[in-house]
């Protein structure tokens, strides 16, 4: 018969899910999460968005140029530098409000998931050979795991090795 406190137990996706929302209540950062969610699912490749919404506003370049009171040349450059991301985020405002629009923009995980979830997945790197060290029963491994991400968070070797900071500033 299997001991319970075996070491060799291995997480199951329910346990790292139970692990993984308890540790969330103590992130810290929910607010930041909430805010990146409209953006996980945006595409990565770079849209024209001042040309792709001109065209979409049925307006000339004339028309958005004299709103901005520039030329229309001016105006094309405008659109050629964002295409090539070379705009700055001032000039990609003052187009925006010329288009009757408003300038939106985020920093998203390259991996498209949370902040929570990025810091999740780094700390279960470091987390799960621990689990095994740690006498528990089954049902209660996902408890198990959070209390070691919590007290990894709270660990200085561990943060410098993760390059994680408890800092709010």
């Amino acid at each position: 018969m299997k001991d319970a406190f075996s070491p060799k137990t291995v997480p199951t996706a329910r346990d790292l899910n139970i692990a993984y929302h308890l540790w969330r209540q103590d992130f810290g950062y929910l607010d930041a999460d909430e805010f990146i969610i409209p953006f996980l699912e945006l595409p990565n490749d770079s849209i024209p968005w001042l040309r792709v919404s001109r065209m979409a506003l049925l307006k000339s370049c004339v028309d958005v140029a004299k709103q901005l009171q520039i030329s229309p040349q001016a105006y094309v450059r405008l659109e050629q530098r964002e295409a090539q991301g070379r705009i700055t985020i001032e000039h990609l405002r003052q187009a925006a409000e010329a288009l009757s629009c408003e300038l939106i923009y985020a920093i998203r995980p390259k991996s498209r998931k949370t902040f929570s979830q990025t810091v999740w997945d780094e700390l279960l790197k470091e987390i799960l050979p621990h689990l095994g060290k740690r006498p528990h029963l089954p049902h209660m491994r996902g408890h198990v795991l959070a209390a070691l991400a919590r007290e990894a968070m709270e660990n200085p070797q561990i943060l410098k090795k993760l390059r994680l900071t408890r800092q709010r500033s």
